[in-house]
């Protein structure tokens, strides 16, 4: 096969150097193996404006790695596997690359509604790419291409013996970045975790944690107990509590009885600390992996939230259902929520996409809603015949 086709190149770390560092924005970094590997990435985007929305997404550890990226705006979700073999040169590995396998509810978060996604194919892809490189060499692949604003979405990989790091991976060195816009005060939810795991135990027993990863909301699996994001600052609307505490290179996390302590190979927060840590447990999550969300992402995922009232009255056995919230431009299968209003008029429903919508009640348009990133608590709807509309 021929690599050029499918994108592939290996490139020098040296060669790197000429990049400016304003070409390129960092989308994701982070790591994930076995014990006797990591395999760290980077996620770039080329140039770096216009910007795009975040990404979700992370690896999932098995027998193969399975690096996946999800767009929920659109739906889409794109990647691809690696299978990792150790030779028996030292520290030298075969990397066998190809496209991502599975369906979407192997990637999305429990509980989210899979109809609609479309799996994206990588550029030119024509089969698995197999390339043999030593510690620390780094590989480049394009993900994604964008037509319409020429920019493209590229990954940098690279393989290491546990308790190594690169120096570079790509145009971006792993522990810096340019940021480009306006400046400002810097922000407590500016502050980055780094969180490249040595050692765990669990209740005293060691554990595997599947990798680490650096950004605000970085998140990691333990087996038989979930995935936990975690965060420096509260973030109580997204349903994270105090749970922990930053020392230094150790975390701890407390959780159902059980006491969760990761040691990790450098600083995790910046400052002395210690510090607070606060986690969204999510016990159901069944993938093993790592990655960074954002708090978009989750508000997403966990759905938006109305409440409000109808004015009038409600005649009897009408309540049930009385209220609907249909998205227009959605897919049949979600996009008309229903609502039941309770004797004293208010109602309440949770669990809506971004969008607008259009409310009906009683089988009538009775108001036109947009949704962003907020809830709404003072949704007030008027029956047929008592006047327009939402006040």
């Amino acid at each position: 096969m021929n690599v050029r086709q499918v994108l592939f190149c290996l490139i020098g770390i040296l060669s790197m150097t000429v990049y400016a560092y304003a070409q390129e924005r960092r989308l994701a970094i982070a790591q994930g193996g076995s014990d006797t590997y990591q395999f760290f990435y980077q996620t770039v985007l080329a140039p770096g404006e216009p910007p795009v929305r975040a990404f979700g997404g992370g690896i999932r550890v098995g027998q193969q790695i399975q690096r996946f990226m999800i767009d929920k705006e659109n739906r889409r979700y794109f990647g691809y596997n690696a299978t990792v073999e150790v030779l028996s040169a030292p520290d030298t590995y075969r990397i066998t690359f190809g496209p991502l396998t599975g369906e979407p509810r192997n990637f999305l978060p429990d509980g989210e509604n899979e109809a609609g996604y479309v799996k994206l194919a990588a550029p030119d892809w024509g089969g698995p790419a197999v390339r043999t490189i030593r510690a620390g060499e780094v590989i480049a692949l394009t993900l994604l291409t964008n037509n319409m604003t020429r920019q493209k979405i590229s990954e940098y990989v690279t393989v290491m013996r546990p308790g190594n790091v690169p120096d570079r991976l790509g145009p971006l060195p792993v522990e810096g970045i340019f940021a480009e816009g306006v400046t400002r005060d810097f922000r407590a939810e500016d502050a980055w975790l780094d969180v490249q795991p040595s050692t765990a135990t669990l209740d005293g027993v060691a554990v595997r944690l599947p990798g680490g990863a650096s950004g605000a909301l970085p998140y990691f699996s333990v087996p038989n107990h979930g995935r936990f994001i975690l965060s420096l600052t509260p973030q109580a609307a997204l349903g994270f509590r105090k749970a922990g505490s930053i020392s230094g290179n150790r975390l701890n996390i407390s959780f159902d009885g059980h006491l969760l302590i990761v040691n990790t190979q450098g600083r995790i927060a910046p400052g002395a600390g210690p510090f607070n840590l606060y986690v969204l447990h999510q016990p159901n999550w069944s993938q093993t992996g790592t990655g960074v969300v954002s708090p978009q992402q989750l508000r997403e995922a966990q759905g938006l939230r109305i409440r409000g009232r109808v004015e009038g009255t409600i005649p009897p056995g009408q309540a049930e259902g009385a209220i609907v919230f249909d998205r227009i431009g959605g897919s049949l299968s979600d996009r008309r929520t229903p609502a039941n209003v309770a004797p004293d008029g208010s109602f309440e429903v949770s669990g809506l996409r971004p969008g607008t919508y259009e409310v009906y009640l009683f089988n009538r348009v009775r108001a036109t809603l947009v949704l962003s990133d907020k809830d709404v608590n003072d949704l007030v709807i008027r029956p047929p015949g008592a006047g327009n509309n939402i006040r």
